[in-house]
Order: structure tokens, then C-alpha cells, then sequence
């Protein structure tokens, strides 16, 4: 998981602050299972407003504050490692390296090092005895929390998203929804798929 360098300097506005909460839930949820403290606070949450109000984005959180609800703990556990988990092999992959291809930015196996090179350029490194590849989903959501909450640069921001986030997201979460297995995780998938959808369309308009 990603780490900055830099402390925050001043507060957020409410819908950066939404924005940065949004990649740190999602980001949580991928790097590992929820616990049932999570699945509470997931399943009281309030609806989404703000500028993401009209789009598909909060029909999805809706199913995921009620999936969350109903959701035991253990099975949420069980789900992850079936999907996840496993030793040289998962059914599903987080890492962006597994879906890039040769015409996505920094595509194949340039991907890794293009993205090691950005981080650190824009301060962004690991916690002190994290191992997690800075190309594992959770890792790169975290980054884009990072940045809201750090205030940089909407130019930064999207320069980052569009290289590193946008050329697979699509695919990665498709992969989750439409598996066998997955059931929490395919409205985690659907809801992470429509929020970064948002995303895009708010950076192409800034």
C-alpha cells in the first residue's frame, strides 16, 4: 500500500472529501475482507449526493450498503480468498500488469516501472514493511487518495488516473462481476466499475 511524503495542508471541500473517502473504502476492500465492523459501516451509510448524484454510481452504492447489511463476515472472507487468494494463481488478478496491453500507456512490462518512476517523482512511496506490488489495485486506489487528500493538482491527478488506473479498471472489475464465485464482490466490482467511471467523466470535463 502506497504512503505520502507529504502532510496535508489544508482541508478538503466536501466532494474531494467524498472522493478521497470512496478510494480509501475501495482500496480497503481489495486488500483484503471486510470485518463485520466494516460491513456495518458500509451498510449504514448515508446515500451519495453531490456531484455524482445523477449518475449510475449511486444506484451501485445503494447495492452495496445493501449487500453489506446481509453480508456474514466468515463468507466475506471465504469469497475473498476464492477469488483472490491462492499461491501462484488466483481466479481473479488485482494487478494492473495482468490486463494492460500494447497499446495502453505504459503497457506490458514497462507498466511496473513507469509507475514505480510516477510515485516517486510525485513523493509517493510504500509503508515501511509493505510488500504489496505498487500495481495491485488497492495500491493504486490508495494513490489516488493520496492524492486528493495531499490537494494536488487536478492536471496531476488525471495524468496519473488516465495512465495507470484507466487503461484496466474496466477490465479487472468485469472479470470480478462476472465470475462464478463472486457474489459481495461482484457489487464491490459493479460499484467500484460505475464510481471510476465517474471519475473519467469528471476529469475529461475539468
Amino acid at each position: 500500500m502506497a504512503t505520502a511524503s507529504i502532510a496535508i495542508a489544508t482541508p478538503l471541500e466536501p466532494e474531494e472529501r467524498l472522493r478521497a473517502d470512496l478510494y480509501a473504502l475501495f482500496a480497503r476492500l481489495f486488500v483484503g475482507p471486510p470485518d463485520a465492523g466494516l460491513l456495518r459501516l458500509i451498510a449504514s451509510s448515508p446515500l451519495i449526493d453531490g456531484a455524482v448524484a445523477d449518475s449510475p454510481f449511486v444506484g451501485r452504492w445503494s447495492r452495496l450498503c445493501a449487500a453489506a447489511s446481509v453480508m456474514d463476515p466468515a463468507a466475506a472472507a471465504d469469497e475473498y480468498d476464492a477469488l483472490f487468494g491462492g499461491i501462484g494463481h488466483s481466479e481473479i488478478s488485482l494487478f494492473a500488469s495482468h490486463y494492460v496491453g500494447e497499446g495502453a500507456p505504459g503497457a506490458g512490462t514497462h507498466f511496473l516501472v513507469a509507475l514505480r518512476a510516477a510515485l516517486a517523482r510525485d513523493g509517493i512511496g510504500r509503508k515501511e514493511g509493505e510488500n504489496m506490488p505498487e500495481d495491485h489495485l488497492s495500491a493504486l486506489l490508495e494513490s489516488m487518495r493520496l492524492f486528493i487528500e495531499d490537494d494536488a493538482a487536478l492536471p496531476t491527478q488525471h495524468a496519473f488516473f488516465e495512465t495507470f488506473v484507466a487503461p484496466w479498471y474496466g477490465a479487472c472489475c468485469s472479470a470480478i462481476a462476472s465470475h462464478r464465485l463472486a457474489n459481495f464482490y461482484k457489487t464491490v466490482a459493479e460499484c467500484v466499475r460505475e464510481f471510476l467511471v465517474v471519475e473519467t467523466q469528471s476529469f475529461q470535463v475539468a
